[in-house]
């Protein structure tokens, strides 16, 4: 009975962490897909692309704090899964060849176009080599990537203002397809991902999964929780029967 009734609690707990995982997906089309509808055309000339980025990465910290269902599929998937989107930051390599082009200026696309790659370079290293993160040679690869590529996020976005305000049509190009995309869709998704796997690295969660433990175990200790819940309920249950026959 005990035993059944873990089952049923992990089963329970299994398939809400997959709807979960399911909607996460679907709402993540469903922006993408709106993105490029609504910028199909461009971006209006007196919306700045840094304040989107800073809107769109409030936005989704508010859904993160608002449900916990998210928060624990955050804390809980394949750290493989937030670092390895980060290849889409091979998109560096086009801001230099517009920059040589005349498209972009020097102050925006070369030091954000490098930085970029470098990241996306970094992001195949550290999920190929540093993840699990279980010594402290691949923490301190963990947190170095992770706070490397925030700052090279932060320099792209505070430098794109500067320009926005400047220069606005020196930066043309991120206001049509594909680049627009990045300030609509990229850019706040790979901000947040930066902070969830810091915040991860330094939390209980972090500790049973990021360092060392794969999605079964972390799976077999769900379990194994349940099965204690479930003793402990039924020895509960168990003695307040007694007490009753008393």
């Amino acid at each position: 009975m005990i035993a059944g009734d873990a089952l049923s609690l992990d089963r329970s707990a299994h398939e809400v962490h997959r709807a979960t995982a399911t909607a996460a997906v679907l709402a993540l089309v469903i922006w993408g897909a709106s993105a490029v509808a609504l910028t199909w055309h461009g971006l209006p000339p007196r919306v700045a692309p840094p304040v989107i980025v800073a809107l769109l990465v409030i936005a989704q910290l508010a859904a993160i704090a608002m449900l916990p269902r998210l928060r624990s599929l955050l804390a809980t998937v394949d750290p493989r899964v937030l670092v390895v989107p980060h290849g889409v930051r091979l998109v560096g390599l086009w801001f230099l060849v517009l920059w040589r082009r005349g498209e972009l200026p020097f102050g925006f696309a070369v030091p954000g176009g490098t930085g970029d790659l470098l990241v996306a370079i970094g992001a195949f290293a550290v999920a190929w080599a540093a993840i699990p993160v279980i010594t402290r040679t691949r923490r301190v690869a963990f947190i170095a990537w992770n706070v490397l590529g925030l700052l090279d996020l932060t320099v792209v976005v505070t430098t794109a203002m500067h320009f926005a305000r400047a220069a606005p049509a020196s930066l043309e190009p991120l206001r049509h397809l594909p680049l627009v995309l990045l300030p609509t869709f990229a850019v706040p998704l790979l901000i947040v991902s930066h902070l969830v796997l810091l915040v991860r690295l330094g939390s209980r969660t972090s500790s049973t999964h990021d360092r060392g433990q794969t999605p079964h175990d972390w799976g077999r200790r769900r379990a194994s929780f349940a099965r204690r819940e479930g003793a402990a309920r039924a020895g509960s249950a168990g003695e307040r029967s007694g007490r009753a026959d008393h």
